[in-house]
C-alpha cells in the first residue's frame, strides 16, 4: 500500500478506537482523529471524504482508499445556531430558509383532531389528499378540513395525519386518498412509500370494500341516503319508479365532482333542474370515463390524460378495487344510456340532493 506523505507522518496510536457516529456532531467530526481498518490511514476528521448521502446523515470515507469509517447526521437548527461562526454565507441563508419554513409549519399545521371540522351524517367517506403548489390540503366533496405547508417526502407525515384523521373520525372514515397531482411530494425518490403507505392504510382501516355500483333502479336501494336524477322538470315528487338513484358514499367519491363540473346550479342537499345541453354533456362524460377505463384496464395500467376528477376515479379503482372495474364501466354505460334515452322524450331531468 502507498501512502502519500502527509500519511505517513501520523500513525495510530496502540489501541486506537474510531469515535463512534453517536459521540460527535456536524461541527466536531473534523477536530477529532480517526483511522481505516483497511489500510491504515491515521489523521484528522477534516481530511475525510464524504461518501454517500442520505435524507439525514453522510457516510465519511477514508481519503486514501474510500473505505467507510464512520457517518455523520447533518446538523440541526440548533447546532447551527451554536455554531454560526463556521457558517458560511451560503449556508447562514439556507439556515434562515428552513428556519422560516419550519416555523410556518409549526404554525399552520394540523396538530390534534379537535381542530378538524364535524361533518354532518353516519356515512362512511373518503378524503382526499391534494396539493395546490404551496399547501397539502384534504377535503371531503366541498369541504376543506384543514390545510398546512406541504413537505418533500412527506410520506411519514401522510401517517400522521391519517391517525389523527382517524382519531376524529372514528369507524365513518375509509381510508385518505392521495391525488396525482400530490405524488411528488409525497413520495418523492422514496421508490417503497406508495407500498408502505399502502400497508400502512390496510392496518388502519383493514382491507377496502369491494366497490358497490354506483347507479341502482329504486328497488335496488338500501336505505335512504340516496341522490335521485328524476325524468322531466321537477315535480315536487321523490321516489319516482323510473329514476335512477346513487348512494351518498359511491356518489360523493366517483360522481360529484363530474356532476359539479357538468351541472352548475348543482345543490348537493337542494333540487335542480337542468336542460338537455348540460344533461348531454354529463351523459358525454360518463361514456369517456367508461371508455377511458375500459383503456386502462386493457393497457394493464398505462397512464391517459384525464381530467383531475377522472384521474382520482381512476386510480382509486385500478389500486384499490381492481376486480370492481368492469362493473364502473357498466355503471357509466347505464347512466349515459340512460340520460340519452330520457332526452329523447323530456327537455329536463332533476336532480334531488340529500
Amino acid at each position: 500500500m502507498t501512502f502519500n506523505k502527509e500519511n505517513e507522518e501520523e500513525k495510530a496510536p496502540p489501541g486506537f478506537v474510531n469515535p463512534s457516529s453517536g459521540s460527535f456532531n456536524y461541527y466536531e467530526y473534523k477536530d477529532l482523529k480517526f483511522s481505516c481498518k483497511k489500510c491504515s490511514w491515521f489523521g484528522s476528521g477534516s481530511k475525510l471524504e464524504i461518501g454517500e448521502v442520505f435524507d439525514t446523515l453522510e457516510e465519511l470515507e477514508c481519503p486514501n482508499c474510500s473505505a467507510y469509517i464512520s457517518c455523520v447526521a447533518f446538523p440541526t437548527l440548533q447546532e447551527n445556531r451554536e455554531n454560526w461562526e463556521k457558517l458560511s454565507a451560503d449556508e447562514r441563508v439556507m439556515h434562515e430558509l428552513v428556519s422560516t419554513r419550519q416555523s410556518d409549519f409549526l404554525d399552520r399545521c394540523l396538530k390534534s383532531a379537535d381542530q378538524l371540522p364535524e361533518i354532518p351524517g353516519q356515512n362512511k367517506f373518503t378524503p382526499v389528499w391534494s396539493n395546490d403548489g404551496r399547501d397539502t390540503v384534504v377535503t371531503h366533496g366541498d369541504l376543506e378540513l384543514f390545510r398546512e405547508p406541504t413537505i418533500y417526502e412527506g410520506y411519514e407525515r401522510f401517517k400522521e395525519i391519517v391517525l389523527i384523521l382517524k382519531e376524529r373520525y372514528k369507524d365513518r372514515i375509509r381510508g385518505l386518498h392521495p391525488m396525482g397531482s400530490s405524488e411528488l411530494n409525497l413520495y418523492g425518490d422514496k421508490l417503497g412509500a406508495r407500498d408502505n403507505l399502502k400497508a400502512f392504510q390496510r392496518e388502519i382501516f383493514g382491507e377496502p370494500a369491494k366497490v358497490e355500483r354506483i347507479f341502482v333502479k329504486k328497488s335496488e336501494c338500501i336505505g335512504s341516503v340516496y341522490f335521485e336524477i328524476q325524468p322531466g322538470p321537477d315535480a315536487g315528487e321523490h321516489w319516482l319508479a323510473e329514476s335512477i338513484y346513487s348512494h351518498d358514499e359511491r356518489w360523493t367519491d366517483f360522481i360529484e365532482p363530474l356532476v359539479k363540473f357538468c351541472l352548475p346550479r348543482y345543490d348537493r342537499h337542494g333540487t335542480c333542474t337542468h336542460g338537455e345541453k348540460e344533461w348531454k354533456s354529463l351523459g358525454m362524460f360518463c361514456s369517456n370515463l367508461q371508455s377511458r377505463l375500459s383503456e386502462i384496464n386493457a393497457a394493464a395500467g398505462i397512464s391517459v390524460a384525464m381530467p383531475e376528477w377522472s384521474e382520482y376515479i381512476c386510480e382509486q379503482l385500478m389500486e384499490d378495487f381492481p376486480e370492481s372495474v368492469r362493473s364502473i364501466e357498466a355503471d357509466m354505460k347505464f347512466v349515459s344510456d340512460w340520460i340519452d334515452a330520457v332526452l329523447v322524450e323530456q327537455d329536463f331531468i332533476t336532480l334531488r340532493g340529500i
